[in-house]
C-alpha cells in the first residue's frame, strides 16, 4: 500500500506527496516527491535506521516549512523573487528533446 500526503501551500494550492524509503546500512532516507507533477517539490532527509519516526517527522516538518514560504511572485514581466531575495530551489536536468540544458526548479516550477 502507498502511502500519500495533501499539503496546501502559501497560495492555497494542493500538493500530494508520495514517498520512497531506502535502507543505507545504519542510515535511512526518506524521499518525499510530489505526484503527478513534473518537475514539482521534491525533499529528502537522512537519519538513524533505528529512528524511522523521527526522520519522517523531521521532513514532514520541512515540507510543510517551505510550502509556506513564498519566494517567486507574479509581476508584469513574469516570475520574480519576492522582497526578501531568499531562493530555494534545485537543479534538474532538462529532459526535452530541444532541452539538454539544467533546468533550475522552484516552488516546484520550472
Amino acid at each position: 500500500m502507498a502511502t500519500s500526503v495533501e499539503l496546501v501551500d502559501v497560495e492555497g494550492n494542493k500538493h500530494v506527496f508520495c514517498f520512497a524509503t531506502r535502507l543505507l546500512g545504519d542510515r535511512v532516507s526518506i524521499e518525499a516527491y510530489e505526484e503527478d507533477a513534473d518537475p514539482g517539490y521534491r525533499f529528502q532527509v537522512l537519519g538513524g535506521a533505528e529512528e524511522v519516526k523521527k526522520v519522517f517527522c523531521k521532513l514532514l516538518g520541512k515540507m510543510r516549512r517551505t510550502l509556506t514560504w513564498q519566494h517567486l511572485v507574479e509581476e508584469d514581466c513574469g516570475l520574480a523573487v519576492a522582497d526578501d531575495l531568499t531562493m530555494l530551489g534545485r537543479f534538474e536536468w532538462d529532459n526535452k528533446p530541444d532541452g539538454g540544458v539544467p533546468l533550475l526548479v522552484m516552488m516546484g516550477r520550472p
